[in-house]
């Protein structure tokens, strides 16, 4: 799983490549962001050399730097490791160094206690993302009953801030526990809108696109969180349209730095953005959706409270 995500990390900054069906991203767009490397790499080399240059780089991290991938923080984190913020335009990540400078660490780092460290991290190095960017995003809106009512009640001048954002893969089994506990605050009237991406494994991008082009999206949904049924490959094939969103989904869950799937994205009380990556603690749904604990009676779910 932590494999998983770093390789999608180290894809989305783009220091690895792979095949345009895994990555999920066509020949022809390759191939245009290669040739606006090469014409950038003169350019890009000098800047980024100098802004480079006021830290010590240690070897590990030195042979990961390609052209358009800057250093732009170092810091001091647990364990003696040294955190280091990469950038790419508008795109961050973390990753960290041993005290030798030999080794590289990237994606989920978690303390003797089971803590998050790379959620503080991120939350305190990286630059915060906008919370609306979210609503751009090509998701599958979960709605009960309350909810229409309440959407309708507050007409036009309605606001997303309630909305809670979920970032799945349709391979991802800590997806359809979270869907699992989290369909009792649905119920309750909790909007919660679920972004699909695809990186796990190889067909995840043909279920997420059979998710984006199905005429029932929610019933399909349900189909693969239940594991009820395998969707099929569309037979119109894979869009463009259905292409552009998943890379667009995946560009959204690289803007605001998450570690993997699942991972939510809401707004708390104070109306401060606030995100987590992986299956969380069951009362810390609660928080999510802004409603009280909701009793959770599914067996599958004990080890989560």
């Amino acid at each position: 799983m932590f494999y998983k995500t770093t390789l999608f990390w180290l894809l989305t900054l783009g220091l690895v490549s792979m095949t345009p069906a895994y990555a999920n991203i066509s020949a022809d767009t390759l191939t245009e962001e290669q040739d606006k490397q090469a014409l950038s790499v003169d350019q890009s080399a000098e800047a980024e050399q100098n802004q480079s240059s006021t830290y010590r780089l240690p070897d590990a991290l030195k042979r990961i730097l390609v052209p358009g991938i800057s250093v732009s923080q170092q810091f001091s984190a647990q364990s003696g490791l040294t955190g280091w913020v990469l950038s790419r335009e508008d795109n961050h990540t973390l990753v960290y160094t041993t005290a030798d400078g030999k080794t590289l660490i990237t994606g989920t780092l978690l303390d003797h206690k089971g803590n998050n460290l790379s959620e503080f991290y991120t939350k305190r190095y990286l630059p915060e993302a906008d919370f609306a960017l979210l609503a751009q995003a090509y998701s599958i809106a979960q709605k009960s009953e309350l909810q229409e009512h309440k959407a309708k009640s507050q007409g036009a001048g309605g606001s997303d801030n309630s909305v809670l954002y979920v970032f799945f893969d349709p391979n991802c089994p800590y997806c359809q526990f979270a869907w699992q506990a989290l369909e009792v605050y649905q119920q309750q009237g909790a909007e919660i809108r679920w972004i699909p991406v695809a990186y796990l494994q190889p067909d995840s991008r043909i279920k997420a696109t059979a998710l984006l082009q199905s005429e029932q999206p929610e019933h399909s949904l349900r189909a693969v969180m239940m594991q009820q049924e395998i969707l099929p490959m569309p037979e119109e094939g894979i869009g463009i349209e259905s292409e552009q969103a998943l890379s667009f989904n995946m560009q959204l869950m690289k803007r605001f730095a998450l570690q993997g799937t699942p991972a939510f994205v809401w707004l708390d009380s104070e109306q401060q953005l606030q995100s987590y990556s992986g299956m969380p603690k069951l009362a810390t749904f609660a928080e999510m959706t802004g409603q009280k604990e909701q009793p959770q009676k599914a067996p599958e779910l004990a080890r989560f409270r």
